[in-house]
C-alpha cells in the first residue's frame, strides 16, 4: 500500500472493517520497522486517545503481520526512544540458536552455548538500559539543581 501511514483514523477504521488480504510488503525487517515508525509519527501516536491508539495498533498488526505482542513491544520502543529499530545482533543470535537446535538437537553443547550467549546479550542490553535511565535521571536532577541555584 502506497503511503499507508498517512491514512486518517476514519480511513484506518474503514480499512480494518473492510479488508482481509491486504498487507504491507516489506523486503526486510528494517523496511517494515521504518514503515511502522513513519505510521506512528504520522498518526501522532503519543497524543492519541486510548481508542485511537488501539485502532492504530490493530492497523499496524494487520498491515505488517506482526503479533500483538510484537507490535506492543515495538510501540513501547518507539515511546521510549522515539524510534523503532531492529536489534540486529540479538535477532542474529536467536536465529543461530534456532539453527543449532535444528542441526544438533536440543541438548547439544552448541545449542547450550548459543542460548547462554543470547542470555548474556539480553542481560547486557538490560544493564545498558538501566545505566542510560540512571544517567538521564541524574541529568534531570542536575538541571533542576542548576535552575534552583539560578533562582
Amino acid at each position: 500500500m502506497q503511503d499507508g501511514e498517512r491514512l486518517s483514523l476514519e480511513q484506518i477504521q474503514a480499512f480494518l472493517e473492510a479488508s482481509d488480504e491486504i498487507r504491507f510488503n516489506a523486503s526486510d525487517r528494517l523496511e517494515l520497522y521504518e514503515w511502522m515508525e513513519r505510521t506512528l509519527v504520522e498518526q501522532k501516536y503519543a497524543g492519541l486517545g486510548r481508542a485511537s491508539k488501539g485502532l492504530v495498533r490493530r492497523y499496524v498488526a494487520k498491515m505488517t503481520g506482526l503479533s500483538r505482542a510484537q507490535v506492543t513491544r515495538l510501540i513501547g520502543q518507539y515511546r521510549a526512544r522515539g524510534e523503532v529499530k531492529a536489534t540486529v545482533v540479538e535477532e542474529r543470535v536467536q536465529d543461530i540458536a534456532i539453527l543449532m537446535r535444528v542441526c544438533y538437537g536440543e541438548d547439544s553443547q552448541v545449542v547450550i552455548r548459543a542460548d547462554e550467549t543470547a542470555g548474556a546479550l539480553q542481560r547486557l542490553r538490560w544493564a545498558l538500559e538501566r545505566t542510560n535511565v540512571r544517567v538521564q535521571s541524574e541529568g534531570v536532577a542536575v538541571n533542576a539543581r542548576a535552575a534552583a541555584t539560578r533562582s
